[in-house]
């Protein structure tokens, strides 16, 4: 922006990205790289199940989730970068002094259009200083990187690439989950019926954390069975100490029916 002497209001038009992006640090999970593990093992060993599918899976081996949006592209090289490199152990005896030179020629070409080619045909040829050399899919060894803002794992069928970037707006959203989810704990701790509804009471110094639960005050009613939610203690509820994202909180549940 400074080099252009453009706004940053214009620079974000242009770009397509909101402008909470500039002013915020994308915060992605610390388990992103098991869950990514685990989707390319599901979008691998079940190709044809759609993400609403992989998500259920997901959810019932214990991943919170909530996938918006999948799509499905040819290639990847948007949000992905290759690196290249010799696989010694197989060419370190085959090409001996040549193999300097083989590296500095695979540092120098697009990798995209190598691995293009290898996925075509099988094989590929370089012309090195000395003569030409023939490399197979053994030969190479790809390192795959995920641009700014995105996380990524490759699958023997498939790349999978998740947007880390978290806006304000899932951030609230994952705080509302987050509070159903504890509120939905609380309701096994003191041992509630499957049936039983509840009267919630929410204290917290957050002004985020309040705001969030707020917003999705319907949505935690509904998952939690709560007729009424508040943000005051509730009398008769033993008071119960929980964190969420790092929002401290007293949770009050107590049992109407």
């Amino acid at each position: 922006m400074q080099k252009f002497h453009i706004s940053e209001r214009l620079a974000c038009r242009v770009l397509g990205q909101h402008r909470s992006t500039q002013r915020k640090v994308p915060r992605g999970r610390p388990d992103e790289a098991a869950l990514t593990a685990d989707i390319i093992a599901l979008a691998s060993q079940y190709g044809r199940y759609g993400y609403r599918r992989i998500t259920s899976m997901l959810r019932e081996a214990g991943w919170a989730v909530n996938v918006k949006r999948v799509e499905l592209i040819q290639q990847a090289d948007q949000y992905i970068t290759y690196t290249v490199l010799p696989e010694l152990k197989r060419l370190g005896p085959r090409l001996g002094k040549r193999l300097p030179a083989l590296r500095k020629r695979l540092s120098e070409i697009d990798p995209g259009k190598l691995l293009a080619q290898m996925e075509a045909e099988g094989q590929v040829t370089l012309e090195l200083p000395d003569g030409p050399v023939e490399l197979d899919r053994d030969d190479l060894r790809v390192r795959l990187e995920a641009k700014a803002g995105w996380a990524a794992a490759q699958g023997r069928l498939c790349v999978v690439v998740l947007s880390t970037e978290l806006t304000e707006e899932l951030i609230s959203e994952g705080l509302g989950r987050e509070a159903a989810h504890a509120i939905n704990v609380r309701r096994r701790e003191i041992g509630c019926e499957y049936t039983d509804r509840i009267v919630v009471g929410i204290v917290t110094e957050s002004a985020e954390l309040q705001g969030a639960i707020e917003q999705y005050a319907d949505y935690i009613k509904a998952e939690t069975l709560t007729v009424e939610l508040t943000f005051a203690p509730v009398p008769g509820a033993e008071p119960a100490e929980v964190k969420l994202s790092g929002h401290s909180l007293t949770l009050y549940v107590k049992v109407i029916s």
